[in-house]
This record gives C-alpha cells, sequence and structure tokens, in this order.
C-alpha cells in the first residue's frame, strides 16, 4: 500500500470490514436460498397433498387451537399432516396430509362439538351418582372435555371431540337403560319385604293369642286346685268328735 501510516491504516480497517460484510451476505444469502427451496417443497408437498376441511362452532375454536397453539402443533406431531389452518371466518379447519389416514387421524382430535342430551328429572339424581361419581366417571372413560348439568332446560351439555362426544351419548344411553330395570327390582324387593313383614306379624299376633289362651287354662287349673284345697280342709274341720260334740278345728276354733 501506497501513502501515509495514516492513509495504510484506513485503508486496512475498510478492507476488513468489506470482507466482514462479504461473509454475513453470503451467509444471509445461503439462509435465503434454504428457505426458499423449504417454502417452495412445502408448497408443492400442500398442493399435492390430502385435503380436508370441517366446520367447527366459533365458541370451540379455542379448543381446536390450544393454549399458545399446543393442540394444534401435538396434533401435527401426533398424525404427521403438513398443515392445520384454522379459518376464523367460516369458521372451519383445513386438514393437510400425505395420506387420508393421516388427515382423518387428524381430524379426530380437531374436530370439536357440542351436544345437548335431554333427561328427565327422575333421571338427573340417577345419572350425576352419589357425589357426582357417575359424571366422573363418564368424563374419565370418554375423554370429553366439559361435562354440564343445565337444570333450567333438564339438558346435559357434552364438549369435546366428535369421537368422545358419541362416546359419552352412548354411556348416557345405556346408564340410563339399567335405570328402569334397577326401580323394576327395587319394587319387587320391597313388595316381598313388605309381604314378608305381613307374614311376620300375623305370626306374632297368633303367638299372643296362643299364649293368652294357654295363660287363661292355667289360670282356671289353678283354681280347681285351691277350691279342692280348701273344700277338703273344711270337711276335716266339721267332722264330730267321738263323744258326739262339736270338736274344733285345726287352729283352734270352735266349729258348730
Amino acid at each position: 500500500m501506497l501513502g501515509g501510516a495514516k492513509s495504510i491504516g484506513r485503508a486496512k480497517m475498510l478492507l476488513e470490514l468489506h470482507g466482514r460484510h462479504v461473509a454475513d451476505m453470503q451467509r444471509i444469502h445461503t439462509e435465503r436460498q434454504t428457505l426458499a427451496s423449504k417454502l417452495l417443497a412445502e408448497k408443492d408437498r400442500v398442493a399435492t397433498g390430502v385435503r380436508i376441511e370441517f366446520p367447527v362452532e366459533r365458541e370451540l375454536i379455542g379448543l381446536v387451537i390450544g393454549k399458545s397453539g399446543r393442540h394444534l402443533a401435538e396434533t401435527k406431531k401426533a398424525t404427521g399432516v403438513d398443515a392445520v389452518q384454522v379459518d376464523a371466518s367460516g369458521p372451519s379447519v383445513v386438514v393437510i396430509g400425505p395420506t387420508q389416514e393421516s388427515v382423518e387421524a387428524a381430524k379426530e382430535m380437531l374436530e370439536f362439538v357440542s351436544e345437548s342430551i335431554p333427561v328427565q328429572n327422575e333421571q338427573i339424581g340417577w345419572l350425576i351418582g352419589k357425589n357426582g361419581r357417575n359424571f366422573r366417571e363418564l368424563q374419565e372413560k370418554t375423554k370429553v372435555t366439559r361435562l354440564n348439568l343445565n337444570k333450567a332446560s333438564n339438558q346435559v351439555v357434552l364438549v369435546g371431540t366428535r369421537s368422545a362426544v358419541e362416546a359419552a351419548k352412548l354411556y348416557i344411553e345405556t346408564h340410563l337403560q339399567f335405570l328402569s330395570e334397577v326401580e323394576g327390582e327395587q319394587r319387587e324387593t320391597e313388595r316381598l319385604r313388605h309381604e314378608l313383614r305381613g307374614i311376620s306379624i300375623g305370626d306374632n299376633e297368633a303367638g299372643g293369642r296362643e299364649r293368652a289362651r294357654g295363660g287363661q287354662r292355667g289360670g282356671e287349673r289353678g283354681t280347681e286346685r285351691v277350691t279342692e284345697r280348701g273344700g277338703g280342709r273344711g270337711a276335716r274341720d266339721v267332722a264330730p268328735t267321738a263323744n258326739g260334740r262339736a270338736g274344733h278345728g285345726r287352729d283352734g276354733v270352735p266349729t258348730t
């Protein structure tokens, strides 16, 4: 380099700065090309992949997405689909994947529905169970997301994936079928208990009458024995002595 020391120092600084920027530009260019290639491949996969779309209630979009998009991410990872798009204006959900099986699996995880099942007043207690035991068991076994009883309209409100709600409806239907059978068994049991109680009361009354008759007969026999003993002593007391005069009774009381 020609020039003074100061000029040479400035030139070196500029060359170093230029080199660093060139390296940064090269890195950014490479990254951009990589992203462009991935985007092209993604578009091609979406364009040629299997696609399904299904509606969803506006109130249930939050369940479809999940907190911070967690449910969408879990669904993609579990099923291997390429894309899940939620159209809030529909509202609807679009799933795109490599196979029909993958998108159907994703749909099963994302298709949330809400249904109301009418119930009668006398069925509510049986359906809920003691301390809500039956409701808890229903939710655990069917995996419904929400389970509520609307007492104003006598309806059970089910919220969850379509498969979970269908399982819950089947559970409720089967559970209520057993109610009529249980009530029939309870009525028959009460009838038998009432009949048995009537027989027991009849036996007790008959036994009481028999004991009363036995006591009456015992009293009559006791009276007869007392009369016989009294009569015997009286005969001895009035018996005449050998000299023909009246004798004395056993207690020394003169007899006439």
